[in-house]
C-alpha cells in the first residue's frame, strides 16, 4: 500500500483526506439522526433499542454480559437499564443460584416494544460491512485501526512517531 502512495502528491493525500472525513461525519450525523427519530418514534434512545434487541435475543442475562455483548462499558449498561426498567420495559431479578447476581429481563412492556423496533443504524453498516469481500474487510479494519492508533499516539502525546 505504501508504494500506490509514492505516486500521489501531499494535496491528493489531503484532499483525500478530507473526503474521508467528510464521509464519517455523514455516517455519524445518519446515526444521530436515527437515534432522534427513535426518541421520537418510540421513546426509546438506539442504545436502549440495543439492550432490549439482545434482551430479547438472548432472554434474561447479567449487566456485565449484556455490556460484553453490546461492547459498552458494564457503568453504561446499567445507566440504561435504569432508564429502561424505570420506563417498564426491563426488569432486574436476582440470581437463585448466587443472590448476588443480578439479571435483566424484558418486562411483558417490552416485549412488546422489541417487537415495534426497527433494525439500527448500527445494524445497516453491519450489513453493508457484510457485503465487503474478505480482502477488502481485512484492508479496511488494518487501516481503520492504524487511524485509530495515530489518535491513540496523538492523544498520549507521540505525535510523529
Amino acid at each position: 500500500m505504501t508504494d500506490d502512495l509514492q505516486d500521489i502528491s501531499p494535496t491528493e493525500i489531503r484532499d483525500t483526506s478530507g473526503q474521508i472525513l467528510e464521509d464519517l461525519i455523514q455516517l455519524v450525523a445518519k446515526s444521530r439522526q436515527q437515534s432522534h427519530e427513535y426518541m421520537e418514534r418510540f421513546g426509546v434512545t438506539v442504545p436502549q433499542s440495543g439492550v432490549l434487541k439482545a434482551l430479547d435475543e438472548c432472554g434474561s442475562l447479567p449487566i456485565g454480559t449484556l455490556a460484553d455483548r453490546l461492547l459498552l462499558r458494564t457503568s453504561t449498561v446499567s445507566g440504561i437499564v435504569d432508564r429502561l426498567e424505570r420506563d417498564g420495559h426491563v426488569t432486574r431479578v436476582r440470581g437463585n443460584a448466587d443472590r448476588r447476581v443480578v439479571h435483566v429481563e424484558l418486562t411483558h412492556q417490552g416485549r412488546g416494544l422489541c417487537a415495534r423496533l426497527p433494525g439500527s443504524s448500527l445494524d445497516k453498516v453491519r450489513r453493508a460491512l457484510d457485503r465487503l469481500d474478505h480482502d477488502e474487510a481485512r484492508a479496511f479494519l488494518t487501516l481503520l485501526r492504524r487511524v485509530l492508533d495515530y489518535i491513540e499516539q496523538e492523544e498520549n502525546g507521540a505525535v510523529g512517531e
